[in-house]
């Protein structure tokens, strides 16, 4: 652990002074994952994408709650 960094790793992105920035590796992770070809292989690059976005706003989702609740 370090301390007084310019920039924090944070689920996948970069906490610095200017804001918050995307890790560029896990952009050109998801730039090489290659074009479907049938609809079987479209239909997981789908379920992947939506995965990706409920986690995503899991963090909203739960604070929404809570603020419903106080």
């Amino acid at each position: 652990m370090s301390f007084a960094c310019d920039r924090v790793k944070y689920l996948g992105h970069w906490i610095t002074a200017n804001g918050i920035e995307v890790d560029q590796e896990k952009v050109s992770a998801i730039q090489k994952i290659p074009v479907p070809t049938n609809v079987k292989e479209g239909s997981v690059l789908c379920k992947l994408a939506h995965g990706l976005k409920v986690s995503a706003d899991f963090p909203v989702r739960k604070s929404k709650t809570f603020d419903k609740n106080s």
